[in-house]
């Protein structure tokens, strides 16, 4: 299963962008696959008012629950998602 959310720079000035995964069990969890070229995990800034998609694939590998946070850090501070899903 995979989803898709949107990071967006509201400030003024251009930022770095740095999007992973962390805790939990990121193994379970993929940034890169099917992320398309455009997702954020591919840039490394954001210029003001812009934005950029980005693929969270669950993919898990065993049974049971899995979590893990995304966290994405820009200039003006860290941002994070928390995750989890069920492999069956």
């Amino acid at each position: 299963a995979s989803g898709v959310f949107t990071v967006t720079n509201n400030g003024p000035d251009t930022t770095n962008l740095v999007v992973g995964l962390q805790g939990g069990n990121p193994s379970q969890f993929d940034l890169y696959r099917p992320a398309p070229p455009g997702d954020c995990v591919y840039r490394s800034e954001l210029g003001p008012g812009e934005s950029c998609p980005q693929t969270v694939l669950f993919n898990p590998t065993q049974t049971g629950f899995w979590t893990t946070t995304v966290v994405v850090t820009g200039n003006a501070g860290t941002t994070t998602y928390g995750l989890n899903g069920t492999g069956v």
